[in-house]
């Protein structure tokens, strides 16, 4: 017994003489310093123009502007009809045949229903305008060509949301529609005399759809390129290409990487389908830290952040671009679109309008 007591006594003046040995030790041992990021520097981007009123109306996801020439956009008014506008004055009346021929074909966006990207879009080669009309029960696709001179109508296959895009060399447009036995789909050429396509059945995706999907674009020529908004534990996105012409080739897959703890908001398509820009919603943990996450308050700001990646999401990296005169650093981007050279991007910060090279 006196032994085990004494074997007790000698522990404990064993662990009262080490704890102060402990405590030195922990802080006398240098901390290894962590390591800097360097912060991106910004780049200046040009203020083009204010924006009309669509830059704080809710669309629904529906595309408000696109560029159809480098200085000049096709833009959507709150009531529905299209509008032209243009960074150089010279170019401000040059979309007025297509505006004249939209109108005449009966161009009202209102009840028209989700097409997929946008209830009009213009082609990656921007000489078609393609817009989505008629009742509901019978809905057309008409094209217009940019001088307003040639409309071609088609009777739409599908007539509840289906998805919708140009095929890449602007020959005519896909659509796309999933069913419950399977995604189909029907394409349309821009020939003199259009016939009206079969409905052609797609091969499954091994793993099915999980989320909303996103139409990216037309991509090698036949292909659609879809995107579904929900990531995995990896912050990836996984991406689908259905080719049309091999409908029986189950679609391609790949998956995309998005910057740590960013959430995506928005994504576009380069007019030549090789590069991607994206909007992130990023926590902002510069301006008051990491904060603990269960208190309601705790909750960081956020930045709207410009980033750009090659197709299959390689080359990714951020864009941060800043106020020309202030100098300070935009944080609030949204409405990021191509201009037709592939090369520029525009997107808006609150009531301005903004390009800057996406090199």
């Amino acid at each position: 017994m006196a032994s085990s007591t004494t074997a007790k006594r000698a522990i404990a003046s064993t662990l009262v003489l080490a704890c102060p040995l402990i405590a030195v030790f922990f802080v006398l041992k240098p901390r290894q310093a962590k390591p800097e990021t360097k912060p991106i520097p910004l780049k200046a981007a040009t203020r083009v123009a204010a924006v009309p009123l669509w830059s704080e109306s809710p669309l629904s996801g529906n595309l408000p502007y696109q560029w159809y020439t480098q200085k000049a956009f096709l833009y959507r008014r709150l009531d529905s009809s299209l509008g032209s506008a243009s960074i150089a004055p010279s170019e401000h009346d040059a979309a007025g045949d297509v505006l004249r021929s939209y109108q005449e074909v009966g161009g009202d966006l209102e009840g028209a229903g989700p097409t997929g990207p946008a209830d009009w879009m213009l082609s990656p080669d921007r000489r078609w305008l393609l817009t989505y009309l008629g009742d509901p029960e019978k809905r057309f696709w008409t094209a217009i060509s940019l001088d307003g001179k040639k409309h071609i109508k088609c009777p739409a296959r599908f007539h509840f949301q289906p998805l919708v895009c140009w095929k890449s060399d602007s020959s005519g447009w896909i659509e796309l529609f999933r069913g419950d036995n399977g995604p189909n789909s029907a394409s349309y050429t821009l020939a003199a005399n259009p016939v009206e396509g079969p409905v052609t059945p797609l091969a499954r995706s091994r793993t099915g759809y999980n989320g909303r999907p996103e139409v990216l674009g037309g991509v090698d020529g036949d292909g659609m390129a879809i995107a579904t908004w929900v990531t995995d534990e990896q912050n990836r996105i996984p991406v689908r290409v259905f080719h049309m012409k091999q409908p029986t080739v189950p679609p391609a897959r790949m998956r995309i990487t998005l910057p740590p703890l960013a959430n995506l908001m928005e994504t576009e398509l380069s007019p030549d389908a090789r590069r991607l820009a994206w909007v992130f919603v990023i926590p902002d943990h510069a301006k008051h830290g990491l904060r603990l996450p269960f208190f309601k308050s705790s909750t960081p700001d956020t930045v709207q952040q410009l980033w750009t990646s090659d197709f299959n999401g390689g080359d990714m990296r951020q864009i941060a671009v800043s106020d020309p005169k202030t100098g300070e650093a935009l944080t609030a981007v949204h409405f990021v679109r191509w201009l037709p050279d592939g090369k520029t991007v525009s997107f808006v910060d609150h009531d301005s309008l903004y390009t800057i090279s996406a090199e």
